[in-house]
């Protein structure tokens, strides 16, 4: 009974250790979050064939890419700018083949401000938002793509992300 009892408490010693390092995991992710958000900003370019989307289709279609990049990237929604475009379908093929309807979505982010996990959750998020938008016609070989851009290679409001980041170290 001594030696359960030991064994118990040992589990509960390590439970509690697991916890507390997760505690802390979670601290310094908001923590490095909340820099990112500060220091990030995202461009989302989504183009659509074969579907002439209503006013409030392509605003649903804003929306919610806008949320993905606030809730799956870390993104401020006020800071976030997303461009839907129509293409003739006649103009899109996949492996030689016409099709129905088509799509792509891109997301310009700063170098470095995302995780690998990060990013494969958006690009499946982002690939079903196609999807409910378009239909069950959409073709699996449809792009998602995230560019990691420099930071002193953008910005907005005249400075460059890099200005942005140096400002906020000082």
């Amino acid at each position: 009974m001594s030696k359960l009892r030991g064994e118990t408490i040992q589990f509960s010693k390590t439970i509690t250790a697991t916890l507390l390092n997760f505690k802390n995991d979670i601290r310094a992710i908001g923590s490095s979050r909340q820099h990112r958000q500060e220091t990030t900003m995202p461009f989302l370019h989504i183009r659509i064939a074969g579907k002439n989307l209503t006013d409030g289709e392509r605003l649903h279609l804003q929306d919610e890419a806008t949320r993905l990049a606030v809730t799956l990237l870390g993104k401020r929604t006020e800071a976030t700018a997303v461009l839907v475009e129509g293409s003739p379908i006649a103009n899109w093929t996949i492996g030689a083949r016409r099709q129905t309807v088509a799509g792509h979505f891109e997301i310009l982010i700063s170098e470095g401000t995302n995780t690998a996990d990060e990013k494969e959750r958006f690009i499946a998020a982002a690939y079903a938002l196609l999807q409910e938008t378009l239909g069950a016609h959409l073709d699996p070989v449809t792009y998602v793509v995230i560019r990691d851009i420099a930071m002193e290679s953008w910005g907005y409001g005249g400075r460059t992300q890099e200005s942005r980041r140096i400002a906020m170290a000082a």
